[in-house]
C-alpha cells in the first residue's frame, strides 16, 4: 500500500500480522487530516516499511501485504 497524496504524511499506528478484509491497518495523517488505510481483503501484513511517527513521501510504500491463500482461509 502506498500513501496517495502529494504532501508529507505521518504514520501514526500499525497493526501487523493476520488481518481481515476491511480491518484498519494504519492511520496516515496529512495536512491535519487522518486517512485510515484498511485491508482490501484477508491477508497478512508481512513487513512494515515505515514506523509510527515517521514522515512519508508521496507514493512511498508503508507496508507489505500478502493475500491469504485459500488453504489458510479454510
Amino acid at each position: 500500500m502506498k500513501a496517495a497524496a502529494r504532501e508529507s504524511h505521518d504514520v501514526r499506528s500499525f497493526h501487523p500480522g493476520q488481518v481481515y478484509a476491511g480491518q484498519e491497518l494504519c492511520v496516515v495523517e496529512a495536512m491535519k487530516m487522518q486517512n485510515v488505510l484498511t485491508a482490501p481483503r484477508d491477508g497478512v501484513v508481512k513487513e512494515l516499511l515505515a514506523t509510527a511517527g515517521s514522515t512519508l513521501s508521496a507514493d512511498q510504500a508503508i507496508l507489505s501485504f500478502e493475500e491469504a491463500t485459500k488453504a489458510a482461509r479454510a
